[in-house]
């Protein structure tokens, strides 16, 4: 009788062991990390925004987080409040409310980053595309955005709007210069023109859509084919003021 009674008590204590090891937080496991600082950016409200995580082998020990686009007072708030939350949460945390875009993009880009530190990060596929002309969607502020993209092997060769509800004069104007940056760069890695930004959002969810279809790694083309740089001047589009007749 002794044989099955420590034949149960081994069994309860190789139980306990897997238990523990099963739902052990993931900081506590050795080697979690690989030490040092990642960069990563994620598409925010306005623009691009920057993250950059440090780390030693089982935590997240800072983060730091750069987004001139976002909105003063709305996405500033998340830049501001989340990094501390991320450090001592040791991982991601819930939104700030009324920023769920600047937020969504810090935590898109601490994903990328701690893959990095995790050794897990996948190099981007080169920017490659399936020649033909492909049609593109996009949401925008007062419904869908169609675009036909055309490409070549390796390039944005056209983007021509098949259908929008944007407004005149506001929305619409954004087309030429938004349309204009991401062929120029091949990327959708670019600046959302002020005073529209739905509607840039929606090109650039259009183009990529389009740029699935045609084969293409959307990641690889978010870094684009050369690094976006921000010409001089403001990417403004015109305002006017409002005439009330009768």
């Amino acid at each position: 009788m002794k044989r099955p009674k420590l034949f149960a008590v081994l069994l309860a204590a190789f139980a306990l062991l897997l238990s523990a090891c099963v739902n052990a937080p993931e900081s506590d496991k050795a080697g979690t990390y690989v030490p040092g600082t990642y960069t990563a950016s994620g598409q925010g409200y306005g623009g691009a925004v920057d993250v950059s995580v440090t780390v030693d082998a089982k935590k997240i020990t800072a983060v730091n987080v750069k987004g001139d686009k976002e909105t003063e007072g709305i996405g500033s708030r998340a830049i501001e409040e989340l990094p501390a939350k991320i450090v001592a949460a040791n991982g991601k945390v819930d939104a700030v409310a009324g920023a769920s875009f600047t937020s969504s993009a810090i935590f898109e880009a601490l994903d990328q980053a701690l893959a990095k530190a995790k050794g897990k990060a996948e190099e981007s596929a080169p920017i490659a595309f399936k020649p033909g002309t492909y049609t593109g969607t996009g949401k925008g502020y007062n419904g869908d955005v169609v675009l036909k993209v055309s490409f070549t092997e390796n390039a944005i060769a056209d983007i021509r709007v098949d259908k929008s509800k944007e407004t005149e004069h506001v929305g619409d104007s954004a087309y030429s210069i938004i349309i204009k940056d991401i062929k120029d760069f091949t990327s959708t890695g670019v600046d959302t023109v002020s005073g529209a930004t739905f509607t840039s959002r929606a090109v650039l969810a259009a183009v990529e859509d389009a740029a699935k279809q045609a084969g293409c790694d959307t990641a690889a083309l978010r870094k684009g084919a050369k690094p976006f740089v921000l010409l001089p001047g403001p990417k403004v589009v015109d305002s006017y003021d409002v005439v009330i007749v009768g």
